[in-house]
This record gives structure tokens, C-alpha cells and sequence, in this order.
């Protein structure tokens, strides 16, 4: 009998604790039975699950990642409150689904267009080449959250159509498609002022203040791959990001 078989029951490993009390806790804030703003205690959490106050504390890590607790050192750790909040990464959508949100993007506009300066110079391409012009606006709850404007070099974009665009994150299309790895992204984050178009489509009077940023995606072989900008509902979305000490005090 060869004793290095093991069968298929054998061979599942347990759930890390951690794990399983991050998704006992997702569920309860998702389902409202832990109300928006209330602290939670690494202790009490610890002695209702028969677990080390590490162990709480990786679990809640996770959940601060997703967007659904906000975490200071020397006040504590607490359920967000209703505007989708989160880091402007590239997995947006992704991080509202955890939060129990139900998003959905809609293709404004999906067209080719020649590249003008501004364009031709953010995706390092002549002036005059064609691009592929996207204009989505992405909901959460069906209520408006950002309009993303968005230009891809043609030969990524070939033979791609607007249905392609309508279910994730453009990286992603062109990393399912074309096979393409994102290495990074290059952000530059303002405030500004709704123009017409941005006011109409995130519900806003003309002007009103907005979350502004824009982005260049580069990937693996150094090419920029992806051109854009993203306007966010100041009412909607909260920007959270978290630096470490030795780096982000510097010049506080």
C-alpha cells in the first residue's frame, strides 16, 4: 500500500480561525446587525469566539482592507459609516461587492477616436493615433458613484466591443483578452469642480466639488496600457488610505 497517498478529505486543510471570523463578521455588518459607527472590541471579540486577540486582529485587517471597518491606533476600530469608502486601487468594484453593495457599470459611450496631444503624450503614442475612447459611469445600489473616462491604445482594444467593458475593471478586460499583467498604476488625486457631463450623470448641480483622479496603468513590460480619469460623488465615496509612520509623518 503506497503510504504517501492521501485521500482528497485528508488532504483539505482547516479554515484558518481568522477567516472564519472575518466572514462571521462580514456577514453580521452586511445583514445591519452590527450598526454603522459602533466600536468593536478586539477583548470582546476575542472572548466571543475562543480566540487570541491576534488572531481578532488578522480578521480585522482583513476587513479594514475591504473597506467595511476603519482602524486608528489609540482610538479603536469601527464599522463605516453609509458612503462607500476604500483605497482608489484597481479592484473598486470588487471591494463594494465585499461591503454588500450591488454595483453595476454602465458603458456611456465606447468609441474609437485619434489621440490629441494630452492623449498621445499619457499613453506614450503619436499624435493622430487611433484610441479607443470609453466613458462608463459605475453604481452602487443603483445609485451613481463614479464616471470613469478612460483611452486604450487600438491594437489592445481590437476586437474588443462595448459589451466587453460592462461587467469589470478595464484592466482586467485587457488582461483577460490580451494577456496583458498591470505592474502599476501612476495616480494624481484633486479636488475639482463637476463640469456639465459629470454633474448630469452623478446627479450634481454644475460646478459642485468633486473627488478628481486621474491614472496611467503600466504594465509588466513598461508600456502604459491604460489613460484615464475618474470623477467620484463627494457624497458617495470616502478615500482612506493608511501610510506607515516612518514614511507618511515626515512632513506632518
Amino acid at each position: 500500500m503506497n503510504q504517501n497517498k492521501v485521500s482528497a478529505s485528508e488532504s483539505k486543510k482547516p479554515e484558518p480561525l481568522w477567516v472564519s471570523i472575518a466572514a462571521a463578521l462580514r456577514e453580521r455588518i452586511c445583514k445591519g446587525q452590527i450598526e454603522e459607527g459602533r466600536g468593536l472590541s478586539d477583548i470582546g471579540l476575542a472572548n466571543e469566539f475562543k480566540v487570541s486577540t491576534a488572531v481578532v486582529r488578522q480578521s480585522m485587517r482583513k476587513l479594514v482592507e475591504e473597506g467595511l471597518l476603519t482602524r486608528t491606533r489609540g482610538i479603536g476600530t469601527f464599522v463605516n459609516r453609509n458612503p462607500l469608502e476604500g483605497s482608489l486601487t484597481l479592484d473598486r468594484l470588487d471591494a463594494w461587492d465585499l461591503q454588500g453593495h450591488v454595483t453595476r457599470i454602465e458603458v456611456v459611450e465606447c468609441k474609437f477616436v485619434l489621440a490629441n496631444i494630452t492623449i498621445a503624450a499619457g499613453l506614450g503614442i503619436n499624435l493622430g493615433d487611433t484610441v479607443l475612447y470609453l466613458q462608463r459611469l459605475r453604481l452602487a445600489d443603483e445609485l451613481p458613484v463614479t464616471v470613469d473616462y478612460r483611452y486604450i491604445p487600438s491594437d489592445l482594444a481590437t476586437p474588443l466591443d462595448r459589451s466587453a467593458f460592462e461587467e469589470e475593471a478595464v484592466w482586467r478586460v485587457l488582461q483577460r483578452h490580451k494577456g496583458i499583467t498591470p505592474a502599476k498604476s501612476l495616480r494624481a488625486i484633486k479636488a475639482s469642480g463637476a463640469s456639465t457631463e459629470v454633474a448630469n450623470l452623478l446627479g450634481l448641480p454644475v460646478g459642485a466639488p468633486v473627488l478628481e483622479n486621474e491614472v496611467q496603468v503600466v504594465d509588466s513590460k513598461s508600456r502604459l496600457v491604460i489613460l484615464g480619469t475618474s470623477f467620484y460623488h463627494p457624497d458617495r465615496f470616502i478615500y482612506r488610505d493608511e501610510i506607515d509612520a516612518t514614511l507618511g509623518l515626515r512632513k506632518v
